[in-house]
């Protein structure tokens, strides 16, 4: 085999695994939010779950890559361990689709064209079709849906036409008395297995590494004898990805990539064996026939399915054994408010699969809103109801929002890179708002706090006056930001429109308060250092209304795809200003002030 024919081969490996991700990609964003139904539909139930995995690897293309997914959703507490190994089962399955696809290639194979109606069902007699209409999908039409089918049918492209390379490149060694002294050195079934394992560790696609078996195969010095351990062997190298993955991830995440790993040794060691065992005594002419790319599917199917079946009953038991190798780790007590629990969701796994990135980003932004909140409900209890531990609570969740910001800010300038559909594109746009506002109340909720250590090492105390109305504010704000969170983690725009004219009312309690303040000064019955830090609370208050409102209307917007928070806010009063106005009315009055 000369240098330019390695090169063809090369070549041919590089068109392959590249449509296998443009053409997984595409199916992964068409598919959007959907992986997530999927996952949210996963049950107890192991049928169910094993058929979820099959079903996903069939959309992504690799079962490698769903199982490193499934490490990420297990890190993050989002899937049970046991659920995750049968998924993990139904993946392996999910992944011979390639292999059958490939095989249509060879429908037609020594007739000729035109003369079968063989010849209507081999890819190759489309891809000049598929690859026109991809190019105009991708290139000149302007639309996501429209690109992402592009993107498949080109995907699928690459992968026939690499296919075709491959096998121009090695039909030549049929001929090569060298090329036949290798293959038959492999016959010890042994070696063939790792010869498969080595290449599929290389290469990091068991599909890959299957297909280029299949390509192989029209040398026509490849029999069944040889084919099968190497297949064997692929099924045990491809592996390794979810291995290499899973060394970052929690001890379930760890646990998931050896079990799939013992599965699949265990399979080939106890089917292998069974296999030739039979063979010794009674050996199928078949045997020895040349292997079709055909064939080398049924077994690879056949062989994962067998697997799957052996121990679909036994994976608790399997589980058990792994449990023991890697135990679980004490709880660490200093890890304050669950901080990586949370952002064990923002898992760099996820970005793959945009559509549910984006999803966990809203989760993470959500339990960063609850603990804002949190801090908003902490710090105003501590202006009547000051205590140390209270008041170091409220620094601790305030530094706990900006690490959460920090994270995510990092995690979606990483998702950003990634093409995806306009929902998700609007839903991140509305995360990275969010955030921030979100960040911000846990700022304000620090000042209340430091408001209110002051006046307790002054010994201060509002007058009776001001602590009335103060409290009416305090609960117009702990209103909106209970109807902010809602909003936010319902992604509800008809709630959405009800949050602005009680923020009005909160605008409108924070003049009155400080105009009554002043002249309680005026009169003496308030003294001027109580007075400034009426004013500070009254602010930070009404500054976090003015964030709470911000969220909704960004919640709004990438609900309706419109952007613009102060416009939209002008725009939604002037939208429907008689409704607008009976909502303002009805909280002033549920809100109202005591009499002067």
């Amino acid at each position: 085999m000369d240098f330019f024919r390695v090169l063809d081969l090369l070549g041919g490996v590089a068109f392959f695994l590249y449509g296998m991700h443009v053409m997984g990609r595409g199916l992964t964003r068409l598919a959007g939010n959907q992986l997530q139904v999927l996952l949210e539909k996963l049950t107890s139930s192991r049928w169910k779950a094993l058929t979820l995995g099959l079903a996903v690897t069939m959309i992504i293309q690799s079962s490698a890559a769903t199982i490193v997914m499934i490490i990420g959703l297990v890190n993050s507490q989002l899937m049970g361990l046991l659920q995750a190994l049968y998924v993990s089962m139904g993946a392996d399955i999910g992944t011979t689709i390639t292999a059958w696809l490939l095989s249509l290639s060879s429908l037609n194979k020594g007739q000729e064209a035109g003369t079968s109606l063989l010849t209507y069902l081999n890819p190759l007699s489309y891809l000049p079709l598929l690859a026109v209409v991809g190019v105009i999908f991708v290139v000149f039409i302007k639309n996501t849906k429209r690109y992402n089918i592009g993107s498949i049918m080109l995907g699928f492209v690459l992968i026939m036409y690499g296919m075709d390379v491959m096998k121009a490149a090695v039909k030549p060694l049929q001929d090569s008395p060298a090329f036949a002294e290798f293959m038959l050195g492999l016959n010890n079934p042994l070696l063939a297995i790792i010869f498969g394992i080595v290449i599929t560790v290389i290469i990091q696609s068991s599909s890959a590494s299957v297909g280029m078996l299949q390509a192989f195969a029209v040398t026509g010095l490849l029999d069944y004898n040889l084919a099968i351990p190497v297949i064997l062997g692929c099924n045990i190298g491809t592996c390794v990805t979810a291995l290499i993955s899973s060394l970052s991830a929690s001890t379930d995440g760890k646990r998931v990539a050896l079990t799939n790993l013992f599965f699949k040794i265990d399979g080939v060691a106890i089917l292998g064996s069974a296999f030739y065992i039979l063979t010794y005594f009674y050996t199928p002419s078949t045997l020895n026939d040349l292997a079709t790319p055909v064939g080398i599917a049924i077994f690879h199917t056949s062989f994962n399915i067998l697997n799957a079946c052996l121990h679909y009953a036994f994976m608790p038991l399997v589980l058990k054994v792994v449990e023991r190798i890697l135990p679980d780790k004490r709880a660490n007590d200093s890890d304050i408010m669950n901080e990586k629990e949370i952002l064990k969701a923002l898992d760099d796994r996820f970005l793959n699969t945009p559509a549910f990135a984006v999803q966990q980003t809203l989760t993470t932004t959500l339990a960063m809103g609850q603990y804002a909140k949190f801090a908003i409900e902490k710090a105003i209890y501590l202006i009547d109801n000051y205590s140390e531990s209270e008041y170091e609570t409220v620094i601790k969740l305030e530094a706990l929002t900006d690490k959460i910001e920090d994270a995510l800010v990092k995690y979606t300038l990483k998702l950003s890179t990634h093409r995806m559909s306009d929902a998700d594109n609007n839903h991140l746009t509305m995360v990275m708002q969010c955030l921030s506002y979100f960040e911000q109340i846990g700022d304000r909720a620090l000042h209340i706090a430091k408001a209110a250590s002051e006046m307790n090492s002054k010994k201060l105390k509002f007058s009776k006056e001001a602590d009335a109305e103060l409290h009416v504010l305090e609960r117009a704000v702990l209103k909106i930001m209970d109807s902010t969170f809602t909003v936010f983690s319902t992604q509800d725009p008809e709630r959405a429109k009800l949050v602005e004219p009680l923020e009005e009312v909160v605008d409108y309690l924070d003049r009155k308060i400080k105009i009554r303040h002043v002249k309680r000064l005026q009169s003496g019955l308030c003294t001027i250092e109580l007075g400034f830090i009426m004013n500070d609370i009254t602010s930070d208050l009404e500054r976090t209304s003015d964030h709470c409102s911000a969220i909704a209307m960004s919640t709004l917007e990438a609900n309706l795809n419109e952007f613009g928070v102060h416009a939209f806010a002008l725009e939604l009063k002037e939208e429907n200003p008689d409704m607008f106005k009976e909502l303002y009315h009805k909280w002033k009055n549920i809100y109202s002030l005591p009499e002067a």
